[in-house]
């Protein structure tokens, strides 16, 4: 009993191919740098926030271990700043060590991330 025959294998196969080629890279979807100043400008902040976060819970925790993600509670705490506004805003603007031109710092990385 015979599966399939030689020409239906062959299409088959070609359009696997096909398929296939759609989904590699063009020379379009490489990403494009983002501006070294609007990442530094981010990134300080948010080495200060880990360095300062990281200092406090060792005064706090002297001898004791303890296991923290900066990372993650940085990222958290940005995501509240985003949608909070009057005071909570500004004391998170402060605690993230975020720079006054935040949002053209973000537009700038936005900008030039090609999704």
């Amino acid at each position: 009993m015979q599966l399939m025959s030689p020409i239906s294998l062959c299409v088959v196969l070609l359009s696997l191919f096909s398929v296939a080629l759609s989904q590699c890279l063009t020379d379009s979807d490489v990403e494009k740098s983002t501006s070294p100043t609007a990442q530094h400008a981010v990134y300080t902040g948010q080495q200060e926030f880990t360095f300062d976060l990281l200092t406090v819970l060792n005064n706090a925790n002297k001898g004791k271990n303890v296991f923290v993600s900066p990372f993650s509670i940085y990222q958290a705490l940005l995501t509240a700043y985003f949608i909070s506004n009057k005071n909570t805003e500004a004391n998170l603007k402060q605690v993230l060590r975020l720079p006054a031109n935040l949002v053209s710092i973000f537009s700038k990385l936005f900008s030039t991330t090609q999704i």
